[in-house]
């Protein structure tokens, strides 16, 4: 018989794998279906926007504060235990009134959990990758296959009650969490003597070039996460179609994670992050221009080449930049711009256009935005880049 790997630190790789496989399943019921669940209690475009932007305005007052509790805490894992025994519990009580300040209030506590969950799981997983020589791509690909698994059933499991999607979101969670005693008990700031000013490590250029460039891009992608449902819809998609096309959309992401070391190793981050950006501009472009439901479903299949591949280029960058007692802050304030201000912008403007000038019309002038910020990129880059080669030739 081959001998079977049961090192503790092997044990420990496994169960980040077992725990991203659960999270990221939650998050596909809750991400796919609760823009629906706004849509059937009545609410128009720009409610749907406001609601789905108190995820990322929450997030721009708490994750800063939990990842710095993170970063100076014993453990790292009790602030995730914490915060997820958080979120599992307002998913649970998320049903029990449908009052729009019932509603606001349970957005409001859900998101000031969940929304730290995921800088705070991947800074640990990060960083645990890094110091023992193993690679993130597994881990994060567990998460894709979860998410495409279950997204790809969700529809039949919530059936033609929505509100199902609260009580399979928490049951979900609380197996993450139980997976996270298996986590290794990695410390929070392991010198505290030794203070490091937060602002002038993200005053490098390649973090300063990360948070802006993916705060732009994801304006884009915050919109499309909170519309993209209610735009399938439109095309009178059901909640199994939907469920369909946002599995496609996860699956995509397979051969990217399994590739995107060796791509990263020749290209660099940088120029991979930038052609992510060009193919999330003609992503929404097909948005924009769609006639049919199955365009909709081929451009989901891009989803891999935009958003994982900007998820994973950033997080790394961010990891590498980061010392050691920052790193949980980092992911942090990487989330913050991210997914915080960015997805505020996408859902409140995003919501209001839609409204005025429809969603489709939206998905355009998402193209132009994400299309200019990624020219003015690469044009500053191959000015930049040939004048250090100039220097370089003439010393």
């Amino acid at each position: 018989m081959l001998p079977i790997d049961i090192s503790p630190e092997r044990q420990y790789y496994y169960a980040f794998i077992m725990y991203y496989w659960f999270i990221y399943m939650a998050i596909s019921v809750f991400m796919t279906y609760i823009g629906l669940y706004y849509l059937e209690l009545g609410y128009s475009s720009s409610v749907i926007g406001g609601l789905t932007a108190i995820g990322p305005i929450t997030a721009i007052f708490v994750q800063p504060i939990w990842g710095v509790f993170s970063d100076k805490v014993k453990y790292r894992r009790t602030m995730l235990m914490v915060a997820l025994a958080g979120s599992t519990t307002a998913a649970f009580l998320f049903r029990l009134n449908t009052a729009f300040i019932f509603v606001l209030f349970m957005t409001i506590l859900y998101m000031s959990f969940f929304t730290a969950t995921r800088p705070m799981e991947d800074a640990i997983a990060l960083e645990y990758t890094q110091k023992h020589g193993f690679s993130f791509a597994p881990i994060r690909l567990s998460g894709t296959l979860g998410f495409a698994f279950m997204v790809l059933f969700a529809g039949q499991l919530i059936g033609n009650d929505i509100t199902n999607l609260f009580p399979i979101s928490a049951v979900l969670m609380t197996l993450a969490l139980a997976i996270v005693f298996l986590f290794p008990k990695t410390s929070g700031n392991i010198d505290q003597k030794k203070k490091i000013q937060v602002w002038r490590i993200f005053s490098k250029p390649e973090i300063l070039f990360v948070l802006t460039y993916t705060f732009i891009v994801y304006i884009a992608l915050g919109f499309y996460n909170s519309f993209i449902s209610i735009y399938m819809r439109s095309f009178g998609a059901t909640n199994s179609q939907i469920g369909l096309a946002m599995s496609l959309s996860a699956f995509s992401e397979v051969p990217i994670l399994l590739f995107i070391n060796k791509a990263v190793r020749r290209f660099g981050s940088r120029n991979i992050l930038l052609f992510a950006g060009l193919m999330t501009a003609f992503r929404m472009l097909i948005f924009a221009q769609a006639t049919t439901f199955s365009t909709l479903i081929f451009s989901q299949l891009l989803h891999g080449a935009t958003f994982i591949t900007i998820y994973y280029c950033s997080v790394t960058i961010v990891n590498v930049e980061m010392p050691t007692q920052l790193k949980s802050t980092g992911q942090s304030i990487l989330a913050l711009f991210a997914t915080g201000l960015s997805r505020i912008i996408g859902s409140l403007v995003g919501g209001s256009l839609s409204d005025v000038f429809g969603i489709d019309r939206t998905f355009y002038y998402a193209f132009w935005m994400v299309l200019i910020i990624s020219l003015v990129f690469i044009f500053t880059f191959v000015i930049r880049d040939k004048r250090k080669a100039n220097d370089i030739s003439d010393n």
